[in-house]
């Protein structure tokens, strides 16, 4: 009933509640005007009397909030459509912000909605009980809110002067106020200022001359221990599966396998043929490449193979492609052990 009633008086107009106020005292308001609360009547003969001139906007009393605070939590209610939320973000104590809007003579004060209430109430008691999400859920609606009340203050300050009452006044939606709230949190900003564009891209820097990098060398692949090699290798002799466990290549799984004996390498090798024994007149040392009798390994080097005759060549100071050709006979060598031992 008390909604009905509401619903069809019409609501009187601060001026008009404070001359009858003045005229007939407090027991002619609450008679005349029955169907409101006893806060809103005081709070619209409060405003009336501003708004008459009677009194001053500011309250006689010292007030523990400022007025630039006072105005940015006010633009912070009325963007997030919620009055206590505002009032925390700006350091206000209960009903802090309900003065303020009296003091500016302001009414149509934001009210929140019955599901964002309802919403707030049931994370308040899951949060209670240990609910992780529901926690996360009340950190992000503060957050937000102390994130709008930060652009308030920053908007309200590039307005060089603000009416004495009334509500605060904002700047302009401009591409300028774009540029100067690039810094902050574009949904915050888009709260205070739906039309707001966006900001200005920042222009490029002027391009210096690039300096050469050195190459940086590729992380290194790590390879399993010999005794795990070998008993995924009995598990699961497939090469291409070995790569993809290992995070490797094809070219190295062979490389281990051949060294630990485990496969035949890549192209197959040609094993030794009995040769006649050198002449007593021969360089006794074997040759860049092999000799008729030597194995021979066919297929292809892996990464670490080529790394081995990189530094081979560097440091026997010959040519690449007779340290290349060394390794593989070495390769070929160990091959044939392999295969001798199979």
């Amino acid at each position: 009933m008390s909604d009905i009633d509401r619903s069809i008086h019409a609501f009187p107009t601060p001026q008009a509640i404070a001359r009858l106020m003045a005229s007939h005292g407090p027991d002619a308001v609450a008679s005349r005007y029955w169907f409101m609360h006893d806060r809103e009547r005081s709070d619209r003969i409060r405003v009336g009397r501003i708004l008459l001139g009677w009194d001053a906007p500011a309250t006689p009393r010292v007030r523990a909030s400022t007025p630039a605070q006072e105005a940015a939590a006010i633009e912070t209610a009325y963007a997030i459509g919620e009055m206590r939320a505002a009032e925390v973000a700006a350091g206000m104590g209960p009903n802090g912000i309900r003065a303020a809007f009296v003091a500016r003579g302001l009414l149509d004060m934001p009210r929140i909605s019955g599901e964002l209430r309802g919403r707030a109430t049931q994370d308040s008691k899951d949060a209670a009980r240990g609910d992780a999400t529901a926690a996360a859920r009340i950190e992000s609606r503060r957050a937000h809110a102390e994130a709008v009340y930060a652009v308030c203050v920053a908007a309200l300050a590039l307005v060089p002067e603000q009416p004495a009452a009334g509500r605060p006044r904002l700047p302009e939606p401009t591409p300028a106020l774009a540029a100067a709230l690039a810094g902050f949190e574009r949904t915050a900003v888009l709260a205070v200022f739906p039309t707001l564009p966006n900001p200005p891209a920042p222009e490029p820097a002027p391009e210096e001359p690039s300096m050469p990098v050195p190459a940086q060398p590729s992380p290194k692949r790590v390879v399993p221990p010999d005794d795990v090699i070998r008993v995924q290798h009995a598990e699961t002799p497939s090469p291409k599966i070995l790569a993809a466990m290992w995070g490797t290549s094809q070219s190295a799984v062979f490389t281990h396998l051949r060294r630990l004996g485990l496969t035949r390498p890549r192209g197959g090798v040609r094993l030794p043929v009995p040769v006649a024994p050198r002449s007593p007149d021969e360089d006794p040392s074997i040759g860049v490449h092999p000799l008729p009798g030597e194995p021979r390994f066919l297929g292809r080097l892996g990464v670490e193979d080529l790394a081995l005759a990189i530094e081979l060549a560097r440091r026997a100071e010959i040519s690449p492609m007779d340290a290349l050709t060394w390794v593989r006979a070495d390769a070929g060598l160990a091959a044939a052990d392999a295969e001798r031992t199979a």
